[in-house]
């Protein structure tokens, strides 16, 4: 097309916030704290922040091994099963499949 345009191209504006710092671990262990000494409110921003936390953790814990388990056990399984596939394949059709190329070949 042109080098040059007569309108100006539309882009997308972006709104660049860069914060001075945060350090997640010490807000970490503050709320540990806040939590530990008993500085708890009946909010419901805090009953529900509670909530997700107890969910977090329980998703990160002996679920997740279970998850790891049943899924190496299924690639496993997919493996052994390609596996007979394959050893039956040759044992069935190889001997026609040399049978087939030795013909060709005299």
């Amino acid at each position: 097309m042109a080098l040059f345009s007569m309108f100006k191209k539309v882009t997308n504006q972006r709104y660049k916030y860069y914060p001075r710092y945060w350090d997640p671990e010490k807000e970490k262990r503050a709320e540990t704290v806040r939590l530990l000494t008993g500085d708890t409110s009946k909010d419901i921003g805090d009953m529900q922040a509670r909530v997700a936390r107890g969910l977090q953790r329980g998703r990160r814990g002996a679920s997740s091994s279970n998850q790891a388990r049943k899924t190496n056990l299924l690639l496993l399984g997919v493996i052994i099963g390609l596996l007979a596939l394959c050893y039956f394949v040759l044992v069935v059709y190889l001997p026609q499949i040399v049978a087939s190329v030795e013909e060709i070949s005299n």
